[in-house]
């Protein structure tokens, strides 16, 4: 089938006449081979409703100006009431434009929506085109057409998208990048992006009329145009590479990407992003803002043929920090010398959007001594491995801590390291009952401790009072310690102490260690059982107990009487 183009040349201007329509919506289809225009239309009502045609331009220059718009007169039949010689655009498929023109956002949607779209639409084009230095982002926040065949998996109701376009137009030759159809349920993805500033969506329902049992709503969605320089790596780039990025202190902090992001990386990637800061003086230091990179469910990113792999130093020969893959945000990553190194990977299978990272060069701490925390500024704290052990404390420790206080301690280690956690002290605000034996810590002064399972944060233990737990250990190099008290000021309680270590045997010196999947979660969860386990045996002893002695003064007053 020939398809039409839908086409607005980069030099293109409305001289002819002005319509009062959105500043994001333009909808003048021409076609190449005559440069016919046809009639404005506001992008709210359906293009499949109207008499479509094209005017030559020394028609329309003819009319008077205080006629209004060419669209209005499609409700009265357009054919009718103006008289000109015109040209039928092609019947194929019909155009509908959005169009930048400094607007940045809108919405869009398949004929009728919601309502069922009509049967056998041929053919119709969104057309979305940006100002120069612009991508399109469509994003689509409802999916509901005929799902594939079940024998060959095709689409016969589909929606193609044409991703990656010089130009605002296309033909029977060109591939599309994607074909889309089911419902939201079944697409991979819901956000796509322009390679350029046009994006172009075909819409066709082709099975015959005779198979129509089921009515499908169709699709709808928001559009965004988007500054491209915002996706634009701050280093330079490697010559005679496709996406090798080198980073220097010239520029202190700054962003990088995978390659085409915000587009879908391409197969087979090798890119490496090289950090060099001052010798001696400094580190590096990553915050994943996106990343989403496909990980085929492996229970280890070692594993993933897509992954991210960063090292402690210049090249892959110095020590592996870790591996990521899959789906995290605010991912954070520090050397603990001057220089980092990243390598990224891709097979030809499967793509998703890649990363997005900011990047800063940091004055290096030379202390090599346990850390301690400094009551003195903000209690949060981000402690990384290049210290293997410390000591934190709470505020103002031995002294009471102060009220309305939350701190966060995040615990992030090299890719084979654990965190170990003991407390030496445990003393915080409890009027809950007995601060030494606290059986609901609801309300009050208390500690939680986070690990991370498929990369959600689970509570691992919730302690309060005066009885100090037992030690921790995680099951990844990530580990979280959260504080709160309340508003309570009048008490004199010290708050609290422990201990941690970032191990590589996990505090087991003997035997062998048990490397099967899920088995660090499974210790973990075994553990926090066990603690709950104990908890539950102490409350029933601690009944019995009470029972006997009761008991025993029955009997006692019963032998005396």
């Amino acid at each position: 089938m020939l398809l039409t183009h839908c086409f607005i040349p980069d030099n293109f201007s409305p001289d002819v006449m002005t319509f009062d329509m959105p500043a994001h919506v333009s909808s003048h289809c021409v076609i190449p081979d005559n440069q016919y225009d046809i009639a404005d239309m506001p992008a709210h009502v359906s293009v499949v409703s109207f008499l479509i045609t094209s005017l030559r331009r020394d028609d329309i220059a003819d009319m008077p100006a205080h006629m209004p718009p060419l669209w209005y007169f499609g409700l009265i039949q357009l054919a009718h009431v103006i008289t000109v010689n015109y040209a039928t655009i092609n019947p194929a498929c019909e155009c509908i434009v959005y169009q930048s023109l400094g607007g940045t956002e809108g919405r869009f949607n398949s004929p009728n929506f919601p309502q069922f779209y009509s049967k056998g639409i041929e053919c119709i084009l969104f057309t979305f085109i940006g100002d120069v230095g612009e991508l399109v982002e469509i994003k689509f926040t409802d999916f509901d057409m005929m799902y594939p065949d079940a024998n060959n998996n095709t689409c016969k109701d589909y929606l193609r998208l044409f991703l990656k376009l010089n130009r605002p137009e296309i033909n029977e030759n060109m591939q599309h990048n994607y074909e889309l159809c089911g419902s939201m349920s079944t697409l991979q993805q819901k956000t796509f992006y322009s390679k350029d500033r046009s994006l172009i969506m075909e819409f066709q329902t082709t099975r015959p009329l005779s198979q129509q049992l089921t009515f499908f709503k169709g699709f709808r969605g928001f559009f965004r145009f988007l500054d491209a320089r915002q996706f634009v790596s701050d280093g330079v780039k490697q010559s005679g590479t496709m996406c090798s990025w080198d980073f220097s202190t010239s520029k202190l902090s700054g962003k990088f990407f995978s390659p085409l992001y915000p587009q879908n990386y391409p197969s087979h990637s090798k890119c490496q992003y090289t950090f060099y800061g001052q010798p001696n003086e400094g580190t590096v230091y990553i915050q994943f803002q996106n990343l989403q990179i496909y990980d085929e469910g492996v229970d280890s990113c070692s594993k993933s043929s897509d992954r991210i792999a960063i090292y402690d130093g210049m090249n892959s020969s110095q020590p592996l920090i870790k591996y990521l893959c899959g789906i995290k945000n605010q991912e954070e990553v520090k050397s603990t010398t001057p220089y980092l190194y990243i390598e990224f990977l891709s097979d030809g299978r499967n793509q998703r959007q890649g990363f997005a990272a900011n990047y800063t060069f940091q004055h290096k701490s030379h202390s090599n001594s346990p850390s301690y925390s400094n009551p003195a500024f903000n209690c949060n704290q981000y402690i990384e491995s290049k210290t293997k052990h410390g000591i934190i404390t709470s505020q103002n420790h031995p002294a009471s801590y102060p009220a309305s206080t939350r701190c966060t301690y995040i615990f992030n280690g090299t890719a084979e390291e654990r965190i170990q956690i003991k407390f030496t002290r445990m003393d915080l605000f409890f009027d809950g009952g007995n601060p030494n034996e606290p059986y609901d810590c609801d309300g009050q002064d208390s500690i939680k401790i986070y690990i991370k399972i498929d990369n959600d944060e689970k509570e691992l233990d919730y302690t309060c009072g005066k009885k100090i737990p037992k030690m921790f250990m995680s099951n990844i190099p990530w580990m979280k310690v959260v504080f709160e008290s309340g508003s309570r000021t009048q008490h004199s309680n010290t708050g609290f102490a422990f201990e941690y270590k970032f191990l590589t045997n996990y505090g087991i010196t003997t035997g062998e260690q048990d490397n099967r999947k899920d088995m660090n979660t499974k210790h973990n969860r075994l553990e926090l059982l066990h603690n709950r386990l104990e908890l539950l045996h102490n409350r029933l002893e601690h009944k019995t107990q009470q029972t006997r002695t009761t008991t025993q003064q029955t009997r006692t007053q019963n032998t005396t009487d």
